[in-house]
């Protein structure tokens, strides 16, 4: 009580700044250990709720983030209808779970906001960098010395993978900057590790995202620094990734697997090959597409489509059988599972999601501090892409990790915008 009379505010703000910018840097320090995320974003919705008990300060909300929190929530609230059907919520709390998380995700957003909490951006990039570096490390050794196929450590393959992804996503838009040295080297290395890692994981819609995503920060930069430049200061840590791809067989043997499997199972798809891996997502785009058609408006829940499996693959155009509770709702396409799960309300309240999300960052590209906004819609370009193969935002991981992001990069922003 004695201390909190005699330390100025600011510095009480300052400190506490630097305890979420840490408590969110968690979820990238240790990216290899899946319950890093939820750890991570426990402990910023804690430390918020204790300092808005004891921070009366408020600041209004801009409209950007009002249209973010909005965008959230109709996300989260599309979820709840098929709870209400048909007695959905006997068992099917799981399967609208995800979607209901942003309201969680929204909450943190709106203390953020609403009580100007600064992430610390220098401390948070070192830490992102140095968990980089050690994490891909590892990872490399358990590929060359245990022959870990699809390296992920102790976290999910996609879910390790939308890491990497990210991390040379900021990484690129930093190498790309006029950061400080010691930030670029690092940021040098983790590009190299990162995009590394990522070939040898072979998640190969989210490589084909992050490849979207670089042609788009590349395109963004060269309105502000010539093609030479750019060049310069990528070519070295790309070409030592694809070098060490293409010289050691352990690393690019799966992901040619994955090419040749791709190659003859889309030559001659006739809807019977459903246990290859391209033939499963067609299976499960074709069941989610006869879900809608059943349940147009507010989708279907696991109880109903268990009920009306029959009738689900009579709708399907392939006419392959149900199993159980296989695949309940998980199509591997972001759009294809809003509408099944959630009906054509839940594929409203996604298209608003990267409708806000677009919104709010390509307004930002003319303005100074146009690099937060590049890599926030660098990494909507990975969602989307990546959301035509997979479910990310139907996600535990890769969901919390899209919204913090965001976070991240308009806090930044606002930071750049007021200095």
């Amino acid at each position: 009580m004695l201390t909190s009379l005699f330390i100025p505010s600011f510095i009480k703000q300052n400190i506490f700044n630097l305890i979420f910018t840490l408590a969110l840097a968690i979820m990238f320090i240790f990216f290899g250990i899946r319950a890093s995320m939820h750890i991570s974003y426990i402990l910023m919705l804690l430390a918020l709720i204790i300092y808005a008990f004891f921070h009366p300060k408020r600041s209004p909300l801009n409209p950007d983030i009002k249209l973010l929190l909005l965008s959230f929530s109709l996300y989260a609230l599309a979820s709840l209808p098929p709870l209400f059907l048909n007695h959905g919520w006997e068992g099917s709390l799981r399967f609208q779970e995800a979607f209901l998380k942003f309201l969680l995700y929204g909450l943190i957003l709106f203390l953020v906001f609403k009580f100007s909490i600064k992430i610390k951006y220098h401390v948070l990039f070192f830490c992102i960098f140095i968990g980089a570096i050690i994490t891909c490390l590892c990872a490399i050794y358990t590929n060359l010395a245990y022959h870990q196929i699809r390296i992920n450590l102790a976290n999910g393959v996609f879910q390790f993978a939308y890491f990497l992804a990210i991390i040379s996503i900021i990484a690129l838009n930093l190498l790309l900057s006029s950061t400080t040295k010691t930030l670029q080297k690092l940021a040098f290395i983790s590009l190299s590790l990162c995009f590394l890692c990522l070939l040898i994981n072979a998640s190969r819609g989210i490589i084909l995202g992050f490849i979207a995503a670089l042609i788009f920060t590349i395109l963004i930069h060269l309105a502000h620094h010539n093609l030479k430049y750019i060049l310069k200061k990528i070519f070295t840590p790309l070409f030592i990734s694809l070098a060490l791809f293409a010289l050691i067989p352990s690393f690019h043997s799966f992901l040619n697997t994955k090419a040749k499997q791709v190659e003859s199972e889309t030559a001659s798809f006739d809807g019977t090959q459903q246990e290859t891996s391209i033939g499963y997502r067609f299976k499960i785009w074709d069941n989610g597409i006869a879900m809608w058609k059943l349940s147009p408006l507010f989708g279907m829940n696991p109880k109903t489509r268990l009920e009306k499996k029959e009738e689900i693959t009579a709708k399907s155009q392939f006419k392959i059988p149900i199993h159980d509770d296989e695949h309940i709702g998980e199509s591997h396409n972001e759009s294809i599972n809003a509408l099944a799960k959630n009906g054509l309300i839940g594929l409203f309240a996604l298209w608003f999601l990267y409708f806000a999300c677009t919104y709010i960052f390509i307004t930002k590209l003319r303005k100074e501090g146009y690099i937060w906004a590049s890599m926030g819609l660098s990494v909507l370009i990975l969602y989307i892409t990546d959301g035509c193969f997979n479910t990310p935002l139907d996600s535990k991981i890769e969901a919390p990790l899209f919204c913090f992001c965001l976070m991240i990069f308009y806090n930044l922003f606002l930071q750049t915008k007021r200095s």
